[in-house]
């Protein structure tokens, strides 16, 4: 049976969905489940248990398959949407093959 991997590649989009992946495994090393706490909250323990349910929905549903394709669908639409997350990302710095920095900021 094909894996969404599978047909991502017989669309020849491979490319674009490593270099995704790559970005996903990078930030992945970097963010903690307090990059995830909402900017306002009365009780630290009920928001850190809610980021962190988060956290392991973006980053602990990337083990094989479509699985791992929710969790990088995830990470795109946090990452897009969650604006504390986009300047998080924005400092985390990758080596690009040129050898030139770039923050994984789209912008």
């Amino acid at each position: 049976m094909a894996t969404a991997l599978d047909q991502a590649n017989k669309l020849g989009i491979t490319k674009e969905v490593g270099q995704l992946f790559d970005l996903y495994n990078i930030a992945s090393k970097h963010l903690t489940p307090e990059d995830f706490l909402p900017e306002y909250y009365n009780n630290y323990e009920e928001a850190i248990q809610e980021a962190r349910t988060i956290y392991d929905y973006i980053f602990s549903n990337s083990m094989e398959g479509s699985k791992r394709l929710r969790g990088l669908n995830e990470f795109i639409a946090y990452a897009l949407t969650d604006e504390r997350l986009a300047r998080k990302l924005q400092t985390i710095l990758i080596q690009q093959k040129s050898d030139k920095k770039q923050s994984l900021s789209t912008a």
